[in-house]
């Protein structure tokens, strides 16, 4: 049975045995047709069920190819003998005749029960500022933690059979001079994975993410106190013309004490404090939304934007499927307000399932461990006044 949904940027999205994925229906899906495919000319004859289920082919100046399903053969192996070896998820998360796979691939699935879209992932990125916590295969890889090979209009089709709106992207107003913040349908984002001692963890996204702090670090400053000098090639700095101090990256308990006793002023004191605390690790505590992305038309037809990396994004995008519900530039690597928390996360090509949980069905599978508490090394996130403000955190690059 195919059900025809109204989206909400122009074009209707058709999934088939949608009601299979509401729960009122077959349990064996069939194909679903993509954004492009429904925009298209329709021939004398209607194209089969291989051709329908066919993601988009060009992702902004990939190569025009069908991209296949992932196999641990086609998985590369570690760089070298220093580098953890990958791990693989336990065959227990699927383990369920309610969880249906939406996409030729497997690698979007639908659990009926629960009303969670499950995506298979690996890890693609371990280290580095990020734009995004997932993208599409052979796309945003070098600043995306996650990867995997599927289609986001069908995370999209499925959100909306479930009943839930996309709502807007995040835009910089320069009339009024004031950011919008992106809108939609709160959407909990929890990753499944296995530790090196083989046990399953399950979290939710935002532990394996922090506010970055391999950046500058500081405030104004008129004048350096007079009993205050700095050496030369020293981590602190002064900018007498902008009567600026700045640090660059976190500073330890041990190097914020040996600051404090180069001088006693008490202007210096409270800025030492200050980047001290602004420098330490935080967890990143934002929640996604249902964005939508859009639709435009690249000259062979319409074509859904999230398809080209912008699944779930952690840095403000107009193209996003999921974006974040703050402000976060997307201008510019030193502007990025997100870095990948590395000790938190598992090798490279390690399997991930990523957990969709729309909120009405969230308090559905959640456990109490689940409630993303920062660990000893992370401190609640705090906005910081160091961060540059970009006007145009919103548009993309």
């Amino acid at each position: 049975m195919i059900r025809t949904l109204r989206t909400g940027f122009g074009i209707s999205l058709s999934v088939m045995a949608l009601c299979t994925v509401c729960g009122c229906g077959s349990s064996k899906p069939e194909p679903a047709k993509t954004p492009v495919q429904q925009a298209e000319k329709k021939t004398d004859s209607e194209p089969s069920q291989s051709d329908a289920a066919k993601p988009a082919e060009k992702v902004e100046g990939t190569a025009k190819s069908e991209t296949p399903p992932a196999t641990d053969s086609a998985k590369p192996e570690a760089k070298n003998s220093n580098e953890p070896k990958p791990t693989k998820l336990s065959p227990d998360l699927l383990a369920s005749d309610k969880i249906i796979p939406l996409n030729k691939q497997g690698t979007i699935l639908a659990d009926t029960a629960n009303k969670r879209i499950l995506l298979k992932t690996t890890v693609a990125l371990t280290n580095g500022p990020l734009e995004m916590l997932l993208c599409r295969k052979q796309t945003k890889e070098h600043e995306s933690i996650l990867t995997f090979d599927g289609e986001a209009y069908m995370i999209h089709a499925t959100l909306v059979a479930w009943g839930h709106e996309k709502g807007t992207p995040a835009k910089y107003d320069p009339e009024t001079e004031k950011f919008r913040t992106a809108t939609g349908p709160k959407i909990g984002v929890f990753v499944n994975w296995t530790d090196e001692n083989g046990k399953t963890q399950r979290k939710p996204a935002q532990f394996w993410i922090r506010r970055s702090i391999q950046r500058y670090f500081g405030d104004k400053m008129e004048k350096l106190p007079d009993d205050l000098t700095l050496p030369e090639d020293f981590n602190l700095r002064y900018d007498p013309i902008n009567k600026y101090m700045h640090w660059f990256g976190p500073m330890t308990d041990t190097q914020r004490d040996e600051l404090l006793a180069m001088s006693k002023d008490e202007g210096y004191q409270k800025l030492i404090k200050t980047i001290h605390d602004q420098s330490q690790p935080r967890q990143m505590e934002t929640d996604w939304v249902f964005v939508g992305s859009f639709e435009s038309d690249e000259g062979e037809g319409k074509r859904y934007q999230a398809e080209g990396g912008y699944v779930i994004c952690v840095a403000n995008f107009p193209m996003a499927l999921l974006d974040l519900s703050t402000e976060s530039s997307s201008v510019g690597n030193e502007n990025l307000v997100y870095e990948a928390w590395t000790e938190r996360l598992p090798p490279r090509y390690s399997e991930v399932l990523v957990e969709l949980i729309p909120e009405k069905a969230e308090s559905k599978v959640s456990k109490p461990e689940d409630k993303a508490a920062p660990e000893k090394d992370a401190k609640p996130e705090a906005k910081d006044s160091t961060q540059p403000k970009d006007k145009d955190s919103a548009e993309s690059k």
